[in-house]
Formats: C-alpha cells, structure tokens, sequence
C-alpha cells in the first residue's frame, strides 16, 4: 500500500511540474524551484543507556520545492526520506527529514559549488525483528554542500542531526539531484 502512494505522489508532481508555465524553468535560479534526487543514506542512533550505537543504510530520496531568491540564493522545503530493508521482512525502518534549507552558490552560473543549511525534524518509524513496531521524532539541524555540474545536475552530501527523547540521531546522504529551475 505505501508503494502505490509514493508512485501515485511522484506521478502527482511530475504533472504539477508539467502543468507549470514553461517560463518557470528557464534556467536561472530564480523564481519557482523543483527538484528531485537519489542516493545512499545512512542512520545511525545513539540511545541514552545504550554503549553502543546502530547504523543503516537504505535508498535516500529528496524532492525540493522552493523559490530562489536571487541567482546564488535559493530558499527551499526538502524533504528527504530513507528507507531500509533489513534481511528479513521484519526489519524496516523508513526516516523522514522534512527541512526548511538555504541553499547559497557560490557563483551565479553553472560550474558552482553550494552550501545548504537549516532547521530540520526527524521522524522515523519501523519493525524490528521482535516484530516490535518503534516510532522517534526530534528536532535539529542540516548542513551540507555540493557541486552543480550542469543546469540539470549536481551532486551533493550532507547531514542532519536531531535530538529526540532519550536518543540522538544522525542521518548523513549522499545523492545526485535533478533540478528544474
């Protein structure tokens, strides 16, 4: 059931980015501003009590919706979601990092390198093996950077960290993005 509503939400904004006047993506970095990505994602907590931590690792996405400001600055709602599948069907965990970023390019053309920040929440939610369902929230902050390659491509790494009750977590991706700008 949660497949068909991502694929019914993808195809729901791929219509709504076709739909938009073509003037929006005109290539300059103002205005309205799309974007799509994948990558590696990894999650590690830190619980209060607990010596050592756990890891994982599974598929990140990210859409960006957002305006740019100016040619360098761009002011975006990310949201990143990870998801894992472990070795058996009883061990999933899917991460959600919904982000308000400020996206800064160093140069106003293509060929730049860019910085992003912001406050961030986590929530995160899965089936262990016990068939022990666990859900977590908490708040933070994202960083990162990349490198735009080309007007319809850039890669970039960066990381979110969030404080929740009694854990601590640390998400740190990896992607290449697609954006329509």
């Amino acid at each position: 059931m949660a497949k068909n509503g991502r694929l019914i939400l993808g195809l729901a904004i791929l219509l709504l980015a076709f739909a938009c006047p073509a003037h929006a993506f005109d290539g300059k970095r103002t205005g309205f501003c799309l974007g799509f990505g994948a990558g590696v994602g990894v999650i590690t907590s830190h619980e209060e009590g607990v010596p050592a931590h756990r890891s994982r690792t599974g598929l990140h996405t990210t859409l960006d919706i957002g305006a740019g400001i100016s040619d360098q600055l761009l002011i975006l709602f990310s949201g990143h979601l990870t998801e894992n599948k472990g070795l058996t069907p009883y061990e999933e965990v899917v991460w959600c990092e919904p982000t308000l970023i400020f996206r800064y390019y160093f140069k106003p053309t293509v060929g730049s390198f860019y910085v992003f920040g912001g406050p961030a929440a986590a929530i995160g939610t899965g089936l262990l093996m016990s068939e022990e369902v666990f859900g977590v929230a908490g708040l933070g902050v994202t960083a990162g950077g990349g490198y735009q390659f080309s007007r319809k491509f850039q890669v970039q790494i960066g990381a979110v960290l969030t404080q929740g009750n009694q854990a601590s977590f640390t998400s740190i991706h990896a992607l290449a993005t697609l954006p329509l700008y």
